[in-house]
């Protein structure tokens, strides 16, 4: 066979070949099709996992995340979790240099999300033609951060933040830089946090306060630090045929903690004072002789009362829902307590008494019997001016304690 034979023979079968495959580029166009496809799918499953996790608040990488490690970062151990459901991650190979998962990439991942968000605030923002900022600055380490940024062109009516020097000052605060380059955006201490502030000062400045939530916290600490104590009051709690309830840590910023802990201390009086008798420590008796004492009780009965009012003014200044209605809770509070002192005032002894009787009796009967929900009324004010007051009471503190003007 000739050369030129062999030649044509070639040809032949490589015009067969590019009849039913297609020619070389279009062969490497397919490829490369297909190749795209498969790398969007599985940065699909990439993003979805960086936005899991940014919604989370949850950190992506860890301490050890080598191929050994038995606690990976959340992010490879997301991955390796989809790809034990996804068959396309099960087949997928990816090369070396473009897995997207080294901390570089899911830098990238982070920074690509943000911007999208960052996009559709401002989208938002522009078309609603003005805006107002609610901020409070995040912790990383040993510093604090705070972002914040303004439009040009758009309206920002209000700032709101904490009382901090660093964000209120008049010079050098956040409130003040901001206001440079948006004059109009002027600054409200945010009432949430004004309303913390009064009803913690509040709770420093009266000696009897002081020593009522530092009694709480030790009643807190008794029985959480402690796993056998903790275990002994749940199992006195159900003895008594209380529901569960757990007791809660005092904190300056959990806003809601004291009202809690108050509650939760009522409501489970004859448990605590079962564990502390039971226990017998020199803590636990402590505890114990300043719990029963009488002054202990009332005050727990007043502050019970106290901070019944602000609990539902602490829930609305918090939703993201807040309109100019909150103005009306917030005088209707205030006009409530200066009701509540002014009638204190003018009807001393009525008042002292309801409360006198109700700790008389909780620091004298002797927890055998269980809790349960009554409804005390008075009769010294109309019904329309004293609602009824929800309190804690034993089932045997009926009419003969209180007299004809309490019902049970």
């Amino acid at each position: 066979m000739t050369q030129s034979h062999k030649d044509s023979v070639v040809a032949w079968k490589g015009y067969q070949a590019t009849s039913q495959q297609g020619y070389v580029v279009q062969m490497m166009m397919s490829a490369n099709a297909h190749e795209i496809v498969a790398r969007r799918d599985y940065l699909k499953r990439i993003v979805a996992v960086t936005s899991m996790l940014g919604a989370q608040g949850l950190p992506f990488r860890g301490h050890a995340e080598s191929t050994e490690s038995t606690n990976r970062d959340n992010f490879l151990a997301c991955m390796e979790l989809l790809m034990t459901f996804d068959p396309f991650l099960q087949n997928h190979n990816p090369p070396s240099n473009a897995t997207y998962t080294s901390p570089v990439s899911q830098n990238e991942m982070i920074e690509c999300c943000a911007q999208e968000v960052t996009s559709v605030i401002v989208s938002e923002i522009t078309r609603s033609k003005m805006y107002s900022i609610m901020a409070d600055e995040a912790r990383d380490g040993r510093s604090e951060q705070l972002a914040v940024c303004g439009l040009a062109h758009v309206k920002c009516v209000p700032q709101t933040y904490d009382g901090a020097a660093v964000m209120s000052g008049p010079i050098g605060g956040v409130q003040a830089r901001f206001r440079r380059l948006h004059p109009e955006a002027i600054y409200i201490h945010c009432y949430a946090h004004e309303l913390n502030l009064v009803l913690c000062h509040t709770c420093k400045a009266v000696t009897e306060a002081v020593e009522l939530f530092a009694l709480l916290e030790s009643v807190y600490s008794f029985f959480t630090t402690s796993l056998v104590n903790h275990h002994k009051f749940k199992d006195a709690q159900s003895r008594f045929g209380l529901a569960a309830v757990e007791f809660v840590q005092l904190s300056n910023t959990r806003w809601a903690c004291r009202q809690q802990s108050v509650i939760a201390v009522l409501q489970t009086l004859p448990a605590i004072f079962e564990c502390l008798s039971v226990t017998g420590s020199p803590l636990a008796i402590g505890i114990k002789a300043k719990l029963s004492v009488f002054s202990t009780i009332y005050a727990l009965l007043m502050f019970q009362t106290l901070l019944s009012i602000t609990e539902g003014l602490h829930k609305l200044l918090q939703k993201e829902t807040l309109d100019l209605a909150a103005l009306i809770c917030k005088d209707a509070v205030c006009d409530t307590l200066k009701d509540e002192q002014g009638f204190w005032k003018k009807n001393p002894e009525p008042v002292s008494l309801r409360r006198f009787v109700i700790a008389c009796n909780l620091v004298l009967a002797t927890p055998t019997t269980p809790l349960v929900q009554g409804v005390a009324k008075t009769s010294c004010r109309s019904k329309a001016e004293s609602p009824p007051i929800l309190i804690s009471v034993y089932p045997y503190m009926g009419s003969s304690y209180f007299g004809s003007n309490w019902t049970g």
